[in-house]
């Protein structure tokens, strides 16, 4: 009499939820990640937002120099910071104009030390604004897009 095989040995389920859980652990830091880089969009999207208001100031006053405080461009700090909640500090360099955020690493899930901050700083041209984006340290590289890495 010939038996025919009915279910798998303990063997076979072993191997699978090992398989499983090697899976897991490669995949989990890579969903952290992806999830604090979601997160940054919104930090982004409030620099974008900076960025046109400061370009703004600048066509109406006609130099940088009018545009580098958060009042001149018509901005508040605690509004910014109280629109999100990834956000911990807004502000703006006197002597470059420059858009400057603080975010709150903690709240997006990052493991971070210090409180790296990015900006984004205005080159005023004949042929209007360009921007150069970055962060104060490479330890959140990661996070931020490719344009804003520090080196």
């Amino acid at each position: 009499m010939n038996r025919v095989q009915q279910g798998f040995t303990l063997i076979e389920l072993m191997i699978v939820v090992a398989i499983i859980g090697i899976l897991a652990a490669v995949a989990l830091p890579a969903y952290q990640d992806y999830t604090v880089r979601a997160k940054m969009a919104e930090v982004i999207g409030f620099g974008a937002q900076m960025k046109t208001s400061i370009s703004e100031c600048v066509a109406s006053e006609g130099s940088l120099a009018n545009c580098d405080t958060l009042a001149e461009v018509g901005l508040i700090a605690t509004d910014i910071t109280g629109a999100s909640a990834y956000i911990t500090g807004a502000a703006m360099t006197a002597t470059t104009a420059a858009a400057v955020l603080t975010p709150d690493w903690a709240a997006m899930g990052a493991t971070v030390t210090g409180t790296p901050t990015i900006s984004w700083t205005p080159t005023a041209s004949a042929g209007g604004i360009s921007w150069t984006c970055v962060v104060s340290t490479n330890t959140v590289n990661k996070y931020v897009p490719s344009e804003c890495r520090a080196s």
